[in-house]
């Protein structure tokens, strides 16, 4: 269930400790992959410092990907891992796999 995998990645994130904060965007976008490699609810997940983003895989609707993305970006905010720049979070379904269902800021 999609509402069940924002849940596990945004509690997941709740559960990170402040002090490991960084404001490196290269770790941070692979430790963001980490969490949903970790919470299962997604394998598929990339970190390009070349193009500024982290695309992930996720088997959801367009409405909850753009839920996912919100809610994960707000939460690395208030974790203090910060990207700067241009870095996006997106969100790709298994089935069309070269268009984002959603895209959003990774501040």
């Amino acid at each position: 269930m999609v509402s069940d995998a924002l849940t596990r990645v945004a509690a997941a994130l709740l559960l990170v400790a402040a002090s490991t904060a960084t404001a490196d965007p290269l770790q941070n976008a692979y430790f963001l992959c980490d969490v949903f490699a970790k919470t299962g609810v997604s394998t598929e997940c990339e970190a390009s410092n070349a193009q500024s983003s982290v695309s992930v895989i996720v088997d959801t609707t367009p409405t909850d990907a753009a839920n996912i993305c919100t809610v994960i970006s707000q939460r690395m905010l208030e974790k203090k891992r910060f990207f700067g720049g241009r870095w996006r979070l997106q969100v790709f379904s298994p089935s069309q796999p070269t268009e984002p269902l959603a895209s959003c800021p990774l501040k």
